[in-house]
Protein backbone atom coordinates (compact mmCIF):
# COMPACT_ATOMS: atom_id res chain seq x y z
CA UNK A 1 0.00 0.00 0.00
CA UNK A 2 2.83 2.39 0.92
CA UNK A 3 4.59 1.73 -2.39
CA UNK A 4 1.40 2.38 -4.40
CA UNK A 5 0.78 5.61 -2.43
CA UNK A 6 4.35 6.78 -3.03
CA UNK A 7 4.15 6.02 -6.75
CA UNK A 8 0.84 7.85 -7.00
CA UNK A 9 2.34 10.89 -5.25
CA UNK A 10 5.37 10.90 -7.55
CA UNK A 11 3.09 10.63 -10.58
CA UNK A 12 1.01 13.58 -9.40
CA UNK A 13 4.11 15.72 -8.87
CA UNK A 14 5.45 14.86 -12.34
CA UNK A 15 2.08 15.62 -13.93
CA UNK A 16 1.91 19.00 -12.17
CA UNK A 17 5.46 19.86 -13.21
CA UNK A 18 4.70 18.97 -16.83
CA UNK A 19 1.54 21.09 -16.75
CA UNK A 20 3.41 24.09 -15.37
CA UNK A 21 6.14 23.69 -17.96
CA UNK A 22 3.61 23.43 -20.77
CA UNK A 23 1.77 26.48 -19.45
CA UNK A 24 4.98 28.52 -19.37
CA UNK A 25 6.03 27.34 -22.81
CA UNK A 26 2.65 28.20 -24.32
CA UNK A 27 2.76 31.76 -22.93
CA UNK A 28 4.40 33.11 -26.08
CA UNK A 29 2.53 36.40 -26.14
CA UNK A 30 2.35 39.45 -23.92
CA UNK A 31 -0.87 41.36 -23.34
CA UNK A 32 -1.22 44.98 -22.19
CA UNK A 33 -4.23 46.43 -20.44
CA UNK A 34 -3.87 49.64 -22.47
CA UNK A 35 -1.66 50.48 -25.45
CA UNK A 36 -0.79 54.11 -24.60
CA UNK A 37 1.80 55.38 -22.13
CA UNK A 38 3.27 58.46 -20.53
CA UNK A 39 6.60 58.25 -18.69
CA UNK A 40 7.71 61.05 -16.38
CA UNK A 41 11.11 61.66 -14.81
CA UNK A 42 11.81 64.26 -12.15
CA UNK A 43 15.50 64.09 -13.10
CA UNK A 44 16.52 62.12 -16.20
CA UNK A 45 20.30 62.07 -16.65
CA UNK A 46 21.69 63.22 -20.01
CA UNK A 47 25.25 61.91 -19.77
CA UNK A 48 28.39 62.78 -21.74
CA UNK A 49 31.01 60.03 -21.71
CA UNK A 50 34.52 59.29 -22.89
CA UNK A 51 34.87 55.86 -21.32
CA UNK A 52 33.79 57.52 -18.06
CA UNK A 53 31.28 60.21 -17.15
CA UNK A 54 32.61 63.61 -18.21
CA UNK A 55 29.50 65.68 -17.64
CA UNK A 56 25.78 65.33 -17.08
CA UNK A 57 22.57 67.32 -17.00
CA UNK A 58 19.51 66.28 -14.98
CA UNK A 59 16.13 67.42 -16.27
CA UNK A 60 12.41 66.80 -15.70
CA UNK A 61 11.27 64.88 -18.79
CA UNK A 62 8.04 63.43 -20.15
CA UNK A 63 7.77 60.91 -22.98
CA UNK A 64 4.46 59.89 -24.58
CA UNK A 65 3.66 57.16 -27.06
CA UNK A 66 1.77 54.00 -27.84
CA UNK A 67 2.14 50.31 -28.60
CA UNK A 68 0.85 49.12 -31.98
CA UNK A 69 -1.21 46.33 -30.46
CA UNK A 70 -2.29 45.43 -26.96
CA UNK A 71 -1.09 41.87 -27.62
CA UNK A 72 2.25 40.94 -29.20
CA UNK A 73 4.58 37.97 -29.42
CA UNK A 74 7.85 37.72 -27.52
CA UNK A 75 9.88 38.09 -30.72
CA UNK A 76 13.28 39.73 -30.36
CA UNK A 77 13.58 42.82 -32.54
CA UNK A 78 9.84 43.11 -33.24
CA UNK A 79 8.58 46.66 -33.78
CA UNK A 80 5.95 47.12 -31.05
CA UNK A 81 5.37 50.88 -30.78
CA UNK A 82 6.44 54.50 -31.06
CA UNK A 83 7.38 57.44 -28.87
CA UNK A 84 5.49 60.33 -30.45
CA UNK A 85 6.09 63.24 -28.08
CA UNK A 86 8.83 64.43 -25.74
CA UNK A 87 8.85 67.34 -23.33
CA UNK A 88 11.88 68.51 -21.37
CA UNK A 89 11.49 71.20 -18.73
CA UNK A 90 14.71 73.00 -19.63
CA UNK A 91 14.13 75.61 -16.91
CA UNK A 92 14.20 72.80 -14.36
CA UNK A 93 17.49 71.29 -15.56
CA UNK A 94 20.45 71.06 -13.20
CA UNK A 95 24.07 71.13 -14.37
CA UNK A 96 23.34 72.82 -17.69
CA UNK A 97 20.55 72.31 -20.25
CA UNK A 98 19.40 69.42 -22.43
CA UNK A 99 16.55 68.47 -24.71
CA UNK A 100 15.49 65.88 -27.25
CA UNK A 101 15.31 66.94 -30.89
CA UNK A 102 11.63 66.96 -31.94
CA UNK A 103 12.58 66.30 -35.57
CA UNK A 104 13.91 62.87 -34.53
CA UNK A 105 10.37 61.75 -33.63
CA UNK A 106 8.75 59.31 -33.81
CA UNK A 107 11.17 56.95 -32.10
CA UNK A 108 10.66 53.26 -32.86
CA UNK A 109 10.26 50.85 -29.93
CA UNK A 110 11.48 47.28 -30.43
CA UNK A 111 10.98 44.35 -28.08
CA UNK A 112 14.21 42.76 -26.84
CA UNK A 113 13.41 40.28 -24.07
CA UNK A 114 11.65 39.73 -20.77
CA UNK A 115 13.32 39.75 -17.36
CA UNK A 116 12.62 37.42 -14.48
CA UNK A 117 11.52 33.80 -14.89
CA UNK A 118 8.39 32.49 -16.55
CA UNK A 119 5.63 32.80 -15.61
CA UNK A 120 6.53 35.47 -13.02
CA UNK A 121 8.31 37.95 -15.29
CA UNK A 122 9.52 41.22 -13.77
CA UNK A 123 9.64 43.38 -16.89
CA UNK A 124 10.23 43.71 -20.61
CA UNK A 125 13.36 45.16 -22.15
CA UNK A 126 13.04 47.37 -25.23
CA UNK A 127 15.16 49.43 -27.62
CA UNK A 128 14.34 53.03 -28.55
CA UNK A 129 15.52 53.87 -32.07
CA UNK A 130 16.18 57.27 -33.71
CA UNK A 131 16.87 59.09 -30.43
CA UNK A 132 18.76 62.40 -30.62
CA UNK A 133 19.49 64.85 -27.81
CA UNK A 134 21.40 68.06 -27.28
CA UNK A 135 23.32 69.11 -24.17
CA UNK A 136 24.65 72.50 -23.13
CA UNK A 137 27.21 72.36 -20.34
CA UNK A 138 29.47 75.33 -19.48
CA UNK A 139 28.50 77.03 -22.79
CA UNK A 140 29.60 73.96 -24.79
CA UNK A 141 26.83 72.56 -26.98
CA UNK A 142 26.94 68.92 -28.07
CA UNK A 143 24.52 66.86 -30.17
CA UNK A 144 24.28 63.10 -29.78
CA UNK A 145 22.56 60.88 -32.33
CA UNK A 146 21.88 57.24 -33.10
CA UNK A 147 22.91 57.54 -36.74
CA UNK A 148 25.74 55.02 -36.56
CA UNK A 149 25.40 53.23 -33.21
CA UNK A 150 23.06 50.90 -31.38
CA UNK A 151 19.67 51.82 -29.96
CA UNK A 152 19.07 53.21 -26.50
CA UNK A 153 17.95 50.40 -24.19
CA UNK A 154 15.51 50.47 -21.31
CA UNK A 155 13.02 48.39 -19.37
CA UNK A 156 9.37 48.55 -18.36
CA UNK A 157 9.22 47.10 -14.83
CA UNK A 158 6.31 44.90 -13.74
CA UNK A 159 5.28 44.29 -10.13
CA UNK A 160 3.80 41.07 -8.77
CA UNK A 161 0.22 42.10 -9.46
CA UNK A 162 1.00 42.63 -13.14
CA UNK A 163 1.08 46.44 -13.20
CA UNK A 164 3.82 48.36 -15.01
CA UNK A 165 4.80 51.09 -12.55
CA UNK A 166 8.12 52.36 -13.88
CA UNK A 167 10.41 52.56 -16.89
CA UNK A 168 14.18 53.02 -16.77
CA UNK A 169 16.91 53.96 -19.20
CA UNK A 170 19.90 51.99 -17.92
CA UNK A 171 22.78 53.98 -19.41
CA UNK A 172 24.38 50.89 -20.95
CA UNK A 173 23.91 51.90 -24.60
CA UNK A 174 25.32 55.04 -26.13
CA UNK A 175 24.75 57.60 -28.84
CA UNK A 176 27.56 59.00 -30.93
CA UNK A 177 28.54 62.67 -31.01
CA UNK A 178 27.11 64.10 -34.21
CA UNK A 179 27.83 67.81 -33.78
CA UNK A 180 30.27 69.46 -31.39
CA UNK A 181 33.87 70.49 -31.13
CA UNK A 182 36.81 68.77 -29.46
CA UNK A 183 35.46 69.60 -26.01
CA UNK A 184 32.37 67.45 -26.60
CA UNK A 185 32.87 63.89 -25.29
CA UNK A 186 32.44 61.23 -28.02
CA UNK A 187 29.37 59.51 -26.54
CA UNK A 188 26.10 60.31 -24.84
CA UNK A 189 23.76 58.15 -22.76
CA UNK A 190 20.49 58.31 -20.84
CA UNK A 191 19.94 57.00 -17.33
CA UNK A 192 17.16 57.19 -14.78
CA UNK A 193 13.88 55.66 -13.62
CA UNK A 194 10.56 57.34 -14.35
CA UNK A 195 6.95 56.58 -13.51
CA UNK A 196 4.85 54.94 -16.23
CA UNK A 197 1.16 55.75 -16.67
CA UNK A 198 -1.62 55.23 -19.19
CA UNK A 199 -1.64 58.37 -21.35
CA UNK A 200 -4.02 61.01 -20.01
CA UNK A 201 -4.50 59.27 -16.65
CA UNK A 202 -2.72 58.56 -13.38
CA UNK A 203 -3.43 54.83 -13.73
CA UNK A 204 -0.94 52.09 -14.58
CA UNK A 205 -1.39 49.52 -17.31
CA UNK A 206 -1.18 45.76 -16.78
CA UNK A 207 1.19 43.34 -18.50
CA UNK A 208 0.13 39.70 -18.67
CA UNK A 209 1.40 36.52 -20.31
CA UNK A 210 -1.13 34.69 -22.44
Amino acid sequence: MRIRTTLALVGAVVTLAMALTAGSASANRLSLGNNTFRITWSALRFIEEAGFVVGEVRCPVTLEGSFHERTFRKTRGALIGYVTRTNTNVAGCVGGAANFLPESLPWHIRYTSFTGRLPAITGIRVLFEDVEFRTLIAAIECLYSQETVESISGEFFRVGGGQILTFAFDGTTHLEKLIGGPFCPPEGALEGTGESFILGTTSHTFLLLI
